[in-house]
C-alpha cells in the first residue's frame, strides 16, 4: 500500500547551499539531494484507492507561485535514537494559505490531516541524539543562516517506499500553482 505526502521540492540551487552547511562528520546522515522538500502534509499508508483519488482529486489552482526562503537550522528529536536536523523557512502567508487548502481539500475526500502542530521546514540529515552537543553547536553556529529562495510554482504528491538505505521517494503528481 501507499504511503503518501503531499511536498514543495526544493531546487538543486538550494540543495548546494544545504550541502556546503553540514560539517563531513559521521554524526550526521545527510538528506539525499533529491529526496529535499517542505512537507505540506503526510497521510501515511493508505489504500490504492485513496492514492488514486488524490492523485485525481487535488486541486492546483490553491495559490499563485510564491517566494519561499530558507534560513537557519532547528532539530527534532524523533526517538531515543533518532534525531532530525532541518533548515527553518521564513514566515509565509502564501506556504500557509497552500497549507490550509490543502488539508481542506484532504478532508473534503475523506481524509484527517494530521494532528501534529505543523512546522515547515526541510529536513537535512538525521542523527543519533548523543550526538546532541555537536548538532547544539551547529544550530547555534547557523541559527540564522540565509540558505536562498526560491520560487514555488508546483507541489507534488509523494510515495514514500521506506528500505535499509531510507526511504525512496516516486512522484505521484504535480500539481502547478496557477497563475491568477
Amino acid at each position: 500500500m501507499p504511503r503518501v505526502f503531499l511536498a514543495i521540492p526544493v531546487p538543486e540551487e538550494v540543495h548546494t547551499q544545504i550541502r556546503a552547511l553540514l560539517p563531513a562528520s559521521n554524526a550526521f546522515a545527510r538528506t539525499r539531494p533529491e529526496q529535499l522538500h517542505v512537507t505540506l502534509h503526510f497521510q501515511g499508508t493508505v489504500t490504492e484507492a485513496t492514492a488514486r483519488a488524490l492523485v485525481h482529486g487535488l486541486n492546483s489552482g490553491l495559490t499563485n507561485p510564491f517566494e519561499l526562503s530558507v534560513e537557519g537550522l532547528g532539530s527534532f528529536r524523533i526517538s531515543e535514537t533518532r534525531g532530525v536536523l532541518w533548515c527553518g523557512l521564513k514566515a509565509s502567508s502564501e506556504l500557509l494559505q497552500l497549507h490550509r487548502s490543502l488539508a481542506d481539500q484532504l478532508l473534503s475526500l475523506g481524509l484527517a490531516p494530521e494532528t501534529r502542530p505543523w512546522i515547515p521546514h526541510v529536513t537535512i540529515a538525521r542523527f543519533n541524539p548523543r550526538q546532541w552537543l555537536e548538532v547544539d553547536t551547529l544550530i547555534e553556529q547557523h541559527r540564522s543562516t540565509f540558505l536562498g529562495t526560491f520560487r514555488v510554482t508546483r507541489f507534488q504528491l509523494y510515495d514514500s517506499i521506506p528500505g535499509p538505505e531510507g526511504s525512496r521517494y516516486t512522484v505521484l503528481n504535480q500539481y502547478p500553482l496557477s497563475q491568477q
